[in-house]
């Protein structure tokens, strides 16, 4: 058999996207990230809103595991990966703050529910926060800004439950 140009061609951009389509799958962006395998893990649930101006918008993944293998992976990652309980940065982000004064909703929030929190309480679990905000190295303090950009993945070691979450505004 004869193989044409035409089918050189066309092997190649079929070979190029599956490629493409492999490397695009949520877990490998979410691994890469996160400097993480994240095998034996599976989606759970997953939505993005991003899109809007500017690429403005949400999104979350939440992959559950059944062993402690991903644990033990983020354990050996200290620089990055932090224990609860979280710093009052990821606490405010994660849960809000609420006194007789002020009042600051969560920014780690479900598709539909822009008041409520997306994650849960977590006693035992690690987190990892990126602060990817173009003023990120003149302004530390990532709540005194008036728009935000960041990655926020927290990992429930009680439930084997991993939340990453971005948030670009």
């Amino acid at each position: 058999m004869r193989y044409t140009l035409r089918d050189g061609v066309l092997f190649a951009c079929a070979a190029g996207i599956l490629i493409l389509s492999y490397t695009l799958q949520p877990t490998s962006v979410i691994s890469r990230d996160l400097h993480t395998s994240l095998s034996g893990g599976e989606v759970v649930s997953s939505f993005d809103t991003h899109g809007g101006f500017q690429g403005d918008g949400k999104s979350c993944t939440i992959i559950s595991f059944e062993d402690d293998a991903f644990l033990q992976r983020i354990q050996q990652q200290p620089n990055l990966w932090k224990p609860f309980p979280p710093d009052e940065t990821v606490k405010t982000l994660l849960y809000g703050v609420y006194t007789d004064k002020y009042a600051i909703s969560p920014s780690v929030t479900g598709k539909d529910s822009p008041e409520e929190p997306l994650i849960p309480p977590i006693e035992k679990g690690y987190y990892l926060l990126e602060d990817r905000h173009s003023e990120a190295k003149e302004n530390s303090d990532l709540l005194d800004r008036s728009s935000y950009n960041f990655t926020l993945s927290v990992y429930d070691a009680d439930n084997r439950t991993l939340y990453y979450y971005k948030l670009d505004t």
